[in-house]
């Protein structure tokens, strides 16, 4: 199957050949585009809009989320977050790490330790 070109108006000599190879096209506004299989973008792509990604999504270099974000499965992160503000955990949590924690820890319930403890500076 040969590659397509879209056809065009050669204004030089008035007939209609193919876009040649490295040429761009400005298309316009386009609603309802499909784009199947394996897409490069040289530039940038801004979506308006809700994106439903049924598999994965692999990002290199960095990626800002702003706004409220729901996970409903896993959140696998392999190096290090910053949360600048507050962050909200509901259900059980478990670290397999150090966790450091450079501020006031409020616990209303009980806290159960396995292992060693250290208590330094305890008031009550």
């Amino acid at each position: 199957m040969a590659n397509r070109y879209p056809l065009i108006l050669d204004s030089s000599n008035n007939k209609i050949k193919e876009l040649p190879v490295g040429d761009n096209i400005d298309v316009g506004s386009i609603s309802n585009l499909t784009v199947a299989g394996l897409s490069t973008f040289a530039g940038n792509v801004d979506i308006n809009s809700d994106v439903d990604i049924n598999r994965s999504l692999a990002v290199t270099g960095g990626a800002t989320v702003s706004g409220f974000s729901t996970f409903i499965k896993f959140v696998d992160i392999n190096e290090s977050v910053d949360i600048a503000g507050g962050a909200t955990v509901t259900g059980l949590s478990t670290f397999t790490g150090n966790v450091d924690i450079n501020s006031d820890v409020d616990i209303n319930r009980s806290l159960a330790v396995t292992g060693g403890a250290t208590v330094s500076g305890f008031s009550t």
